[in-house]
């Protein structure tokens, strides 16, 4: 994860969406999809990556929108 990365995360019976390195929370969600959408959207407009963590804290998915394709 590089600083700037939007990590989606469970805590406190939450899930949430940070900006690596920032303490800040940006959202919170009921529902994970939620969280997974928010957090896609959020990565694609900064086009950094998207990491979204297990409920247990490890990777449930990776994805990077750093460079976009023209169409």
């Amino acid at each position: 994860m590089a600083k700037g990365d939007v990590e989606t995360y469970h805590a406190g019976g939450l899930w949430h969406n940070h900006l690596c390195g920032h303490a800040q929370v940006l959202s919170s969600h009921l529902d994970r999809e939620d969280a997974v959408s928010a957090g896609r959207a959020l990565a694609f407009d900064l086009r950094v990556d998207h990491i979204v963590r297990k409920i247990t804290g490890g990777t449930a998915a990776h994805a990077s929108y750093r460079e976009r394709v023209s169409g």
